[in-house]
């Protein structure tokens, strides 16, 4: 069982909306042990075939651009289980949704946190803006706080 799962989404094809897994592939650079507590994802979208690696964890972390912030902000918050919902079981999923399902198939839903990046553009292309760009820095550095700070309180 991992101590601590990131998983960061996005599409890699949508500007901004990349930097979940940009963000993810740079905590996977800075923890090369292969015997770490902690595991890291980068994918397109949250999706069913995740619940299991969620469930099997102690604390989740989720990556995401956002609309509702000013781009190169970040924001990290907790989230919830909603109530699960087999018609909301599609391709592709919130985070709390994602939760709802591993606590439904798998009997458990661990503490998660969301961390949130403002983001300046979801166009076509394979850059992030400037904004965005500069904000990754300082989401690895929340990242890596939450990360310490899950592995301290499961020792």
């Amino acid at each position: 069982m991992a101590d601590v799962l990131v998983i960061g989404y996005g599409n890699p094809l949508r500007g901004d909306d990349g930097v979940g897994p940009v963000i993810a592939e740079e905590i996977a650079k800075k923890i090369c042990d292969p015997q770490s507590k902690v595991q890291v994802v980068a994918c397109h979208q949250l999706n069913p075939e995740l619940a299991e690696a969620v469930a099997d964890t102690r604390e989740v972390i989720f990556v995401d651009a956002s609309v509702e912030l000013k781009p190169g902000d970040v924001r990290i918050s907790s989230v919830k289980p909603d109530q699960f919902s087999p018609a909301g079981f599609t391709h592709s999923m919130k985070p709390s949704a994602l939760l709802a399902t591993a606590s439904e198939l798998f009997g458990q839903a661990p503490p998660a946190k969301a961390v949130a990046i403002g983001a300046a553009s979801f166009d076509i292309g394979m850059t992030l803006t400037p904004e965005v760009r500069a904000a990754v820095r300082l989401a690895t550095e929340v990242i890596e706080k939450e990360i310490a700070r899950c592995l301290r309180s499961n020792a």
